[in-house]
């Protein structure tokens, strides 16, 4: 794939690279017993870190913590964390270049349309997209279904992103390409 175009992830993180589990307040916590990097379990930024390597693709914050330097400090700094003991191209991920519109909370699919307009009007050209998230309305809702339906990966909020979600990432954005 040329640098003009270009394979996009569009990444929510929670439900996605950190899982959610019940507790008895009706919060949600990471439940994982695994090996992780910075509460995020390794299991799911291998699931990540896979699809980029693979891919090539180029991750879009569409997560909520979007709107929170901190917040994506804290991702970096997973990323990082999990790099330094397992390799792979997170580590040289330094800030999101690319994020939705801050601004703009809505149904998820149209934040994510929008993200492609903008991109479009600023030169870039996506060759191909897929949606790692756990909100259902990138597959329901009926405003952009047709678009958006067969390029998401919808994650199990409480598992959160699998090895299998991400073949399937992979196929998407390969499929794109051809």
């Amino acid at each position: 794939m040329s640098p003009l175009n270009k394979a996009f992830v569009f990444l929510d993180i929670d439900g996605v690279i950190l899982p959610f589990g019940s507790t008895e307040k009706g919060g949600s916590e990471c439940v994982s017993n695994e090996a992780d990097s910075e509460g995020f379990p390794d299991s799911c930024l291998s699931a990540l870190s896979k699809i980029i390597s693979i891919t090539g693709a180029e991750i879009v914050l569409s997560s909520t913590w979007r709107v929170s330097e901190s917040a994506m400090e804290q991702i970096i700094t997973a990323f990082k964390t999990f790099s330094v003991k397992y390799g792979g191209p997170l580590g040289s991920i330094q800030s999101f270049k690319y994020m939705t519109n801050p601004n703009l909370h809505n149904v998820r699919q149209w934040e994510v349309m929008d993200w492609l307009a903008q991109a479009k009007a600023q030169g870039i050209n996506v060759a191909s997209w897929v949606a790692l998230d756990d909100d259902d309305s990138l597959v329901k809702d009926p405003r952009f279904l047709n678009i958006t339906s067969s390029r998401t990966v919808l994650c199990e909020s409480s598992i959160g992103l699998t090895d299998e979600n991400a073949d399937s990432a992979i196929a998407i954005l390969l499929r794109q390409n051809t």
